[in-house]
């Protein structure tokens, strides 16, 4: 029996887009928050005032995102694991092989990596974006800006956190499916993956077109491919806005 080459295990852009929706949600409700309160209290409140005030909401939004993003990395990362593991279970049976999954101390080890990651990711928004609007604010009173400024700025500030948004649902999206899929690849014996890069206008690296169609070890110190841009090996999606993906060869059957 030959080995086999299963398809493609791409990203869900129905879970990606969830996921950018409810990170812009907790987002637009920081925003009406601050801008609220902004125009309630910067005509009135003295600079002490205004940053003592500030301090709060701070206090108040950390913990709101630390509730959240605990809940919507956990229905994030089993949404992801559902849908890769369905879809390589698929694969798999498409070549003649049927796979209950079970998961395994690697499995759930990613899986725990992948929550810490999303709810560290998460939690760094509103920290992120107090500091600009503190800076904002800070400003401000010392130049006398009117509040039209003042609020002109922080909308653009918010602006710089939506883009985050959606630059953390793409590539996490990328980066989970790519460690959920190998995972399940490795519980059947795969060791190695065909490299497929995806083009993009923003995302293609002239190292990833090298690699198209090129076999690679899924684990060991050989791992991956080498990419000279970055000076050390990497696995696809692994590196920021990297669409690329693979394709998993499967050994003969009772090769492991």
């Amino acid at each position: 029996m030959k080995e086999k080459l299963l398809r493609p295990i791409k990203p869900n852009p129905g879970i990606r887009s969830w996921y950018r929706k409810q990170i812009e949600k907790m987002i637009e409700a920081l925003r009406r928050s601050l801008m609220w309160w902004l125009s309630a209290r910067y005509k009135t409140g003295s600079a002490t005032q205004i940053q003592k005030e500030l301090d709060s909401l701070r206090f108040y939004w950390l913990g709101m995102f630390d509730d959240s993003a605990k809940r919507i990395a956990k229905r994030y990362v089993q949404q992801v694991n559902r849908a890769v593991s369905s879809s390589m279970k698929s694969a798999l049976s498409d070549v003649g092989f049927n796979i209950t999954w079970k998961n395994d101390r690697n499995v759930q080890n990613i899986l725990r990596s992948l929550r810490d990651t999303q709810v560290s990711l998460i939690k760094s928004i509103p920290q992120e974006e107090l500091n600009r609007v503190s800076g904002i604010l800070n400003s401000g009173l010392q130049n006398g800006q009117d509040l039209a400024a003042i609020k002109k700025e922080m909308e653009n500030s918010f602006g710089i956190s939506k883009r985050r948004a959606r630059v953390i649902s793409i590539d996490q999206t990328n980066k989970a499916t790519f460690a959920i899929n190998r995972a399940r690849g490795l519980q059947v014996g795969v060791k190695e993956a065909i490299w497929i890069h995806i083009a993009g206008r923003y995302t293609s690296r002239p190292t990833h077109v090298a690699m198209h169609h090129k076999r690679f070890f899924l684990e060991g110190k050989d791992a991956g491919m080498y990419d000279d841009d970055v000076g050390y090996r990497v696995m696809p999606g692994e590196l920021v806005n990297c669409m690329c993906h693979c394709r998993m060869i499967v050994p003969p059957l009772g090769q492991k």
